[in-house]
């Protein structure tokens, strides 16, 4: 069977303008295109697991129960475009400390195939430059309450 697998090229990444509230995802909502994404680590979720051994415990093996679920968190490297007014709105929410919700699109030539969305924090706005490359910049966001993928 040849593989299901799609390329992805057509990935967006898009900030949200904050009309929504805090932590809900329905609409109203406007997004802004986060421009030249050469890089997407979408957010690793994990389980906190507690340690519930006793004496009592069956056989050898420890016993742990699930807790909190930890969204983690999702790092987009872009092509750095001094002035680009949507890289300029991520540098000024990492400032003001501010909540946004973010939104990616999986797509291919024909349209969307299926999407997550997060709210985060950003960690880091980090400015690289080489003189063996382009600059570029990565975009660190510390994730916040449930991601949506559909």
């Amino acid at each position: 069977m040849p593989s299901q697998s799609v390329w992805s090229k057509y990935t967006k990444l898009f900030r949200g303008n904050g009309e929504g509230a805090v932590g809900v995802y329905g609409p109203p909502e406007t997004w802004a295109l986060v421009i030249e994404v050469t890089d997407l680590t979408l957010p690793t979720m994990t389980n906190e697991l507690i340690d519930v051994s006793n004496f009592d415990s069956v056989g050898p093996f420890r016993e742990r129960l699930a807790t909190f679920l930890d969204a983690g968190d999702s790092r987009a490297t872009v092509n750095y475009i001094a002035g680009d007014p949507t890289q300029l709105l991520l540098i000024n929410d990492q400032v003001s400390q501010t909540l946004r919700k973010f939104k990616t699109e999986f797509r291919n030539a024909a349209g969307v195939l299926g999407a997550t969305m997060f709210w985060s924090a950003y960690v880091s706005f980090a400015i690289t430059a080489s003189i063996r490359a382009q600059r570029q910049a990565t975009l660190t966001m510390n994730v916040t309450g449930q991601v949506i993928i559909s």
